[in-house]
């Protein structure tokens, strides 16, 4: 089956909370390593301010037997705030490749892209996501909390303003079992932009300083417990038909800011490894866990990819923290390590010198990049000035931590 990907970014989520992020917009470019040369694949590219529209990291992600073929690459420019005649006007010639091109299915994100389905109509495919409408309401953060009987979620309240965060705030030190912290999370984010841990009303204030959450669609403030910091991950796909298969579970790495507010918030998701590190049991406990939360997004209408972020306590509790119903950032490990028959990955997101081009990193890392065969190595995607996507695989589990050691050897004169 050939599949068109359109990872479209610029949609479903507040302006404020993907203009944060540089280069967001040229964030399909990752749907680069879901599919491989040899396949008849196809994948659309929102170009964004700053993209190299060459694509360097292509030519090495095929060597290494990953990416599509350079000729199945389309910039397109689809604009969400435009008719869609308008945009139909715009991408006309892409949209006629694409008509005689032999696809079978587009794959997008997230199902919250208008576009993406008006796309899928229009070359009369069948888009493999479910409607707008429930992937809107399964993306957003206060829908955990309205789902917290079937699972154990943090002690938290809806808000959809300043001031009935603050209320909440208020709240939440009522409560005798109260930890000390909280966190604020908007209502349609992704990777942690925006989430905020507090401790004081002063770090409260100065997030409402930065943020308006009647602007973002509202949010959550919940409780936040000091937990192991590999809080696991869980990733499911839920089949039109309603199977639900787990795919994989991974252990997080996180980047927590000194700040106690700002525009990424302070809990930034910077990567994955997989397999989890926890014990068997925690890992089956997980699936127990969740499985009724997937179970009642499809009874509500969702079917497609869903991931369930978890925390594990210091008293080894096990809290569900978040529902991320599209194609979430571990996915860009496991799948590319899957196509190359390997068992382990550790993605990571860098950042660099801004000045640094694609060519001098692919120099300065040419002794640990992945090439065909090997048992590990290093793949490079999502390149823009001054950060990258980084993947190390490997077919033994100490492989990963022998190539981390090298790139971060090699990285070290290079960051910004």
């Amino acid at each position: 089956m050939s599949v068109l990907y359109y990872h479209r970014m610029l949609e479903g989520f507040p302006k404020p909370l993907y203009q944060s992020v540089s280069y967001a917009a040229g964030y399909s470019k990752r749907s680069f390593v879901l599919t491989t040369p040899d396949r008849n694949d196809h994948v659309l590219i929102d170009p964004s301010e700053g993209m190299d529209l060459s694509f360097p990291e292509l030519a090495l992600l095929n060597e290494q037997g990953l990416g599509p073929k350079p000729n199945h690459v389309h910039v397109v420019h689809f604009d969400h705030d435009l008719d869609w005649k308008t945009n139909l006007s715009r991408n006309q010639s892409v949209i006629e490749q694409l008509r005689h091109a032999d696809i079978d299915i587009l794959y997008p994100f997230t199902g919250k892209s208008q576009i993406a389905h008006s796309l899928a109509e229009e070359l009369e495919m069948p888009v493999r996501a479910s409607p707008r409408e429930t992937a809107y309401w399964a993306e957003d953060k206060k829908t955990l909390l309205d789902l917290e009987q079937l699972a154990p979620v943090p002690r938290g309240y809806k808000v959809w303003s300043n001031e009935e965060l603050l209320a909440g705030w208020h709240d939440l030190l009522q409560h005798a079992a109260f930890p000390g912290k909280a966190v604020i999370k908007a209502s349609q984010a992704a990777s942690g932009v925006t989430s905020s841990i507090i401790k004081t009303e002063e770090h409260l204030r100065n997030f409402i300083d930065v943020f308006d959450l009647a602007e973002l669609e509202g949010g959550v403030i919940e409780e936040w417990h000091d937990s192991d910091p590999r809080s696991p991950s869980i990733n499911y796909f839920i089949y039109p038909d309603g199977t639900i298969k787990v795919l994989f579970i991974s252990d997080q790495i996180f980047e927590d800011h000194d700040a106690d507010y700002g525009e990424e918030g302070t809990r930034i998701h910077r990567g994955n490894r997989f397999p989890s590190t926890f014990p068997a049991a925690i890992r089956e406990k997980i699936r127990q866990l969740t499985r009724p939360l997937a179970e009642t997004l499809y009874a509500h209408g969702y079917w497609g990819p869903v991931g369930f972020d978890t925390i594990i306590t210091n008293n080894s509790d096990i809290f569900i923290t978040e529902i991320n119903p599209r194609i979430t950032g571990p996915h860009f490990g496991w799948r590319p390590m899957k196509n190359l028959g390997l068992s382990f990955f550790a993605l990571q997101n860098e950042k660099v010198k801004k000045n640094t081009p694609f060519a001098a990193l692919q120099n300065a890392l040419q002794d640990v990049l992945y090439e065909p065969g090997r048992p590990e190595g290093y793949i490079m995607l999502n390149f823009f000035p001054g950060k990258f996507i980084g993947v190390v695989v490997a077919s033994y589990e100490t492989g990963i931590e022998v190539v981390q050691k090298k790139i971060a050897s090699i990285l070290k004169p290079l960051r910004s």
